[in-house]
């Protein structure tokens, strides 16, 4: 899991996390209460149509991002996805 986040001009902390492995048990978990429990943007990492699909329409405050960790090509993909969704530098 990673994080981006920035600190605005009134001190709130804005920013984004990466969730790996969130199709399903803990990643899922880790994702669905991070994004009920924060203000960050969480983006769930998953490698099916169909899962970003369900995962979605279940926790509306998610946002999916297609993502193999062992692949280089795919872990790159989504770092620039990420990076053009939230405009914050990439950290950890």
């Amino acid at each position: 899991m990673g994080s981006i986040s920035s600190t605005s001009a009134g001190g709130a902390t804005t920013g984004a996390i990466v969730v790996t492995g969130a199709s399903s048990g803990i990643g899922e978990h880790a994702a669905s209460t991070l994004s009920a429990t924060t203000s960050f943007t969480v983006f769930a990492g998953v490698r099916k149509q169909a899962d970003a699909d369900r995962l979605e329409a279940a926790y509306p405050g998610i946002r999916t991002v297609f993502l193999d960790v062992t692949s280089d090509e795919s872990i790159a993909a989504a770092v620039s996805f990420v990076r053009n969704a939230t405009h914050l530098p990439i950290v950890g």
